[in-house]
């Protein structure tokens, strides 16, 4: 009951994460980058399931150890050493034989088929974080490079107009020669 109770606990908790994530999906719109909130949702959720695996492997070995020794207790206490002290016909316990069904479960179990998938969907959910820091990264270059290209632009422009500026005044300074020649045998035209 208690690991049925466990289990329970540990999908309610990946259940809330993964319904927070769809809700930052479902928020942003198409073509949104990554952002802090997503990589920190990633990696909550990296180490829910991370925690999830270890405890479930705990308790795959916590149950077998302790089927195992109690298993062990029950063949030492309930089996006779020697024929002389019991009658040969005496039969196992019925707890004996409910332990020994448990320990061939448990025995059965798929247990690293299960170990193995949830660390295959551990290592999905780290590639996806390694890629949502590297956008993440991708993202601050664009955004100093973008703030650069602005100044640059900004500053461009302040000369254009200051060159424009002194230009025209320049040009309002200069008589006007109505295209003739005036004597120095260079016409505008």
């Amino acid at each position: 009951m208690y690991m049925w109770r466990s289990m329970h606990q540990y999908h309610e908790v990946q259940h809330h994460i993964v319904q927070q994530v769809r809700g930052l999906v479902n928020r942003s719109p198409k073509g949104d980058s990554t952002s802090e909130l997503h990589k920190q949702a990633t990696r909550d959720l990296e180490s829910a399931v991370s925690a999830w695996h270890s405890s479930f492997c705990h308790l795959i070995k916590f149950q077998r150890d302790f089927i195992q020794s109690v298993h062990g207790w029950f063949k030492l206490t309930l089996i006779p050493v020697s024929s002389d002290n019991m009658d040969a016909n005496m039969e196992p316990s019925d707890v004996y034989a409910f332990c020994d069904e448990w320990k061939l479960a448990l025995d059965r179990v798929p247990d690293t088929v299960a170990s193995e998938a949830i660390k295959s969907f551990i290592n999905v959910v780290h590639v996806i974080s390694m890629k949502q820091a590297e956008e993440l990264k991708v993202k601050k270059r664009t955004d100093n490079a973008s703030k650069e290209l602005e100044k640059k632009a900004s500053s461009l422009r302040s000369i254009e107009r200051k060159f424009y500026n002194s230009y025209s005044m320049v040009g309002i300074g200069l008589p006007d020669t109505g295209g003739s020649d005036n004597g120095t045998g260079i016409g505008c035209s």
